[in-house]
């Protein structure tokens, strides 16, 4: 059965916003991850080597362009 054009709409904005959403909370967790790097006094590189993944990603966490698998938040918990 073929949805109205008006719950497409609906759908698509709710979509938006919870992506939206998610790229705040993406930026939130990676600056707070930038900053207990700095406040324990390493680099980026150190870091990556400490969580177990390469310094890209852990780049990326960092600027929140990609989201951390619960894994590696485990991981770095130690971090």
């Amino acid at each position: 059965m073929p949805q109205s054009n008006e719950a497409v709409t609906t759908l698509s904005r709710d979509r938006g916003e919870l992506a939206n959403l998610a790229s705040d909370i993406d930026k939130h967790v990676g600056a707070r991850i930038r900053e207990r790097r700095i406040t324990m006094g390493l680099g980026q590189q150190q870091m990556a080597d400490m969580i177990g993944v390469a310094y890209q990603k852990a780049h990326k966490y960092e600027c929140g362009q990609i989201v951390s698998r619960q894994a590696s938040c485990m991981r770095s918990n130690e971090f």
